[in-house]
């Protein structure tokens, strides 16, 4: 889409684009602002994500698209990030599906198999800000 330069000067606007011919399409800086301010990182939408529900990383992973690994990177970053205010990550422990164990060494990653029972049945540890 070409914005036609006698609408918008190229003094008071941000260019966007130049085509092949040089030339330039502008969007109002007013316009582009609100587009930074509107755009957020991952990291980010997933914070505030966890303020308003507990997640799972195999969730976080899945809705934002991203492996599992990487969402547990953000999650471990996000914590450190909120040191510095008065919120804090609460983590609800892995669950055995079939005993209720949930005295895990490890809070953070899902275990394969339930040392109590043996059951692979594990729920992962979910993951809120509060």
């Amino acid at each position: 889409m070409r914005t036609d330069k006698r609408e918008l000067e190229p003094d008071t606007c941000d260019p966007i684009s130049v085509d092949s011919e040089g030339d330039k399409a502008y969007y109002s800086r007013s316009h582009n602002q609100g587009m930074r301010e509107a755009t957020r990182t991952t990291r980010q939408r997933i914070a505030d994500r966890l303020r308003d529900e507990p997640m799972a990383a195999g969730s976080i992973a899945n809705d934002f698209e991203i492996p599992t690994s990487t969402a547990l990177t953000h999650v471990e970053h996000i914590a450190k990030s909120l040191d510095a205010t008065d919120e804090e990550l609460l983590v609800a422990p892995p669950e055995c599906n079939e005993c209720g164990f949930t005295d895990f060494d490890d809070l953070t990653n899902r275990p394969s198999r339930c040392p109590e029972c043996k059951a692979e049945s594990v729920a992962e540890p979910a993951y809120t800000i509060g």
